[in-house]
């Protein structure tokens, strides 16, 4: 029996500072039966709600399927040490933000085909993407990005990551 370790992320989801939001989102993962041994806590920085979760690597695009199907928008999915990096900015812009997810199996032709097509399952917005070997790296309104988190969720496509690439992590990090 392999033993997966435990890991701490970060979930920014939309519309999580209202305590109606809050109080259903605990019950729903408090009625959450799972094989895998799992952690949640509200915590509020920077004047924002955001949940930590500490579960297996492996069972949190299981989670993410789990939430998107009761209707939660994800802003950000990040582990909890680049928490401190995410921007808490309003979600109502209409300027077009660069945004990366990481996807297990992308390499995979089957899921390469099934991403293109839920991608174009959003012809009518506007967004620009490209894939990678275990990337997606997305140009769009923050509106569409989370609906495309969801879409790509409730499909069974396996998300790791979800927010600002990785690459102005980095630079965050190096000028601090």
């Amino acid at each position: 029996m392999i033993i997966d370790k435990l890991e701490s992320y970060t979930l920014h989801i939309h519309q999580i500072n209202h305590y109606f939001r809050r109080r259903q989102l605990c019950k729903l993962l408090n009625q959450l039966n799972t094989h895998f041994h799992f952690n949640f806590e509200f915590t509020k920085v920077k004047h924002v709600y955001i949940l930590r979760v500490h579960l297996p690597k492996k069972a949190l695009p299981y989670l993410i399927s789990f939430l998107s199907f009761h209707n939660y928008l994800f802003r950000d999915i990040v582990l909890t040490k680049y928490e401190h990096l995410l921007a808490f900015e309003p979600i109502h812009t209409a300027i077009d933000k660069h945004f990366e997810m990481t996807i297990d199996g992308l390499s995979d032709l089957f899921i390469k085909d099934k991403v293109i097509d839920i991608l174009n399952g959003f012809k009518g917005k506007e967004i620009q993407y490209s894939l990678s070997h275990h990337a997606l790296k997305v140009t769009t309104s923050p509106e569409i990005f989370m609906d495309l988190v969801q879409s790509l969720a409730i499909c069974h496509v396996d998300i790791y990551q979800v927010g600002s690439p990785l690459r102005s992590y980095n630079k965050h990090s190096l000028s601090s």
